[in-house]
């Protein structure tokens, strides 16, 4: 595929793009790896805005009819289970899940090293986000992550390290 120009954006295959956005139980729910699971999620997330973006373009240029029918079917499920309206992107860049886990391990080395000090986990969230060049607010939304899958990698991860 040649590089796109700038404000081009390049879809995948319709085909590519229905399969992603409708994965089926197995690639998600039944996959035993989280990382593979987490890809399979982002591939879904990023096909549903991707055929969502073309259903608002083809309404907004009132040219539905020359969209692909299968788009439009989707899109139109899509809207009868939310009530009516599209979902909102998801978008965004992806979770760095290996930097975000150096950062709780960083936090989670220097609660231990005061061992039950007064304050002890607001100064190691500090020393974390001087450390990683990184606001002390994003350290703590880390840390405080409740996001079961996370908080199983994290035990995961200090049950490995000791």
């Amino acid at each position: 595929m040649t590089k796109p120009h700038r404000g081009t954006k390049y879809y995948s295959e319709v085909a590519t793009l229905l399969r992603d956005a409708e994965p089926r139980w197995a690639e998600i729910e039944g996959q035993s790896d989280p990382r593979k699971r987490q890809e399979n999620e982002r591939a879904r997330d990023l096909a549903i805005d991707d055929l969502v973006l073309m259903y608002r373009d083809a309404v907004k240029l009132r040219a539905l009819e020359w969209l692909d029918p299968r788009i439009t079917f989707f899109c139109e499920r899509l809207k009868d289970r939310n009530g009516g309206r599209l979902p909102t992107p998801k978008g965004g860049r992806p979770r760095n899940l290996h930097r975000r886990l150096l950062i709780e391990m960083a936090v989670i080395e220097a609660i231990e090293a005061e061992a039950g000090k007064r304050g002890a986990v607001e100064r190691a969230m500090r020393r974390a986000a001087e450390r990683f060049g990184i606001k002390y607010r994003r350290v703590r939304e880390i840390h405080y992550d409740p996001d079961p899958d996370w908080k199983r990698l994290v035990r995961l991860s200090g049950a490995l390290r000791a």
